[in-house]
């Protein structure tokens, strides 16, 4: 059985960063590793809007070789 990995994903720039959660409670930005995961390069994917009134910051992002990846509640600050 494979097993969840909770992240906090920030996009700065063209890249999409990750921190691992240091608990399984995890729901702050706090609660994560200060120092990234892993870093992934979204040059060339494709980013779509969600048509949510009750989700206004949920957004997909497309890599057109590999699939998609949606980022549910992503904050921009």
């Amino acid at each position: 059985v494979a097993s969840w990995t909770k992240y906090w994903a920030v996009l700065c720039g063209t890249q999409l960063i990750y921190y691992a959660a240091k608990s399984i409670k995890a729901t702050e930005r706090k609660h994560f590793k200060s120092t990234s995961t892993k870093n992934v390069s979204v040059v060339g994917w494709m980013v779509m809007m969600a048509d949510d009134p009750d989700h206004l910051d949920l957004f997909l992002l497309t890599d057109s070789e590999k699939g998609s990846c949606q980022l549910d509640d992503l904050r921009v600050t």
